[in-house]
């Protein structure tokens, strides 16, 4: 009979989860950055067009995205587009991995970037894809200048792919904190976030039904 194998322990339990980790990381990684590569070769197709042109493709890009059709092209296709329209309002011109960080957060999964790798820039190529859902997209920051710094500088970005951005901050009103979340992209801090949300969970009526909140929203 085959011998049954040890569970590794120590140094041994240590390797062997390191190495499990990278055999995930690594098709992952390889499969984004081969994406970015594709985007990157269709840099000069979007940098000859001129700024009204490039507005009315990401009129069309948005589609599938507002549908939830979205192909893997359609996000190379959007990708693409976003990138151009970064460099002609910032001057910054996304790197690759950049972009495959931006793709691999749009599909949900957890990115780690090193501090002055762009972490703000790069956020907005998936921010953007969501955004173009119409359901509204968070974007989470550690303090309240980083909100409203990244929501001013980027808003010029997100103007021309036609959304609309708001950040809130600390000392807010109550309207002031609804308008922002009404736009279609909103920066604030994790502890706003989750302030705003127990404040929100307070001030609802209380359901007679037993269940929790009212079955129906009131007249």
């Amino acid at each position: 009979p085959k011998a049954i194998e040890k569970i590794p322990r120590g140094l041994d339990a240590a390797w062997h989860s390191a190495m499990g980790r990278l055999r995930r990381t690594l098709p992952n990684r390889r499969m984004y950055m081969d994406y970015a590569r594709k985007i990157s070769e269709l840099e000069g197709k979007f940098q000859a067009i001129s700024d009204a042109r490039l507005k009315r493709r990401l009129v069309r890009l948005a589609i599938p995205f507002h549908l939830g059709r979205d192909s893997r092209k359609d996000r190379i296709l959007a990708a693409a587009a976003i990138r151009e329209v970064i460099r002609r309002e910032t001057g910054m011109r996304l790197f690759r991995v950049q972009i495959a960080g931006g793709l691999a957060l749009y599909d949900g999964l957890l990115v780690e970037m090193a501090t002055g790798e762009g972490k703000s820039i790069t956020a907005t190529v998936p921010a953007i894809m969501h955004a173009w859902r119409r359901r509204g997209c968070h974007v989470i920051t550690v303090n309240d200048y980083l909100a409203r710094r990244d929501a001013e500088e980027f808003e010029k970005i997100y103007a021309i792919a036609g959304l609309s951005v708001g950040y809130v901050q600390q000392e807010m009103s109550s309207d002031d904190r609804r308008a922002a979340y009404a736009m279609d992209i909103t920066y604030a801090t994790n502890k706003e976030v989750c302030a705003d949300y127990l404040r929100d969970q307070l001030q609802r009526p209380k359901s007679t039904s037993g269940l929790g909140w009212p079955l129906f929203s009131p007249s």
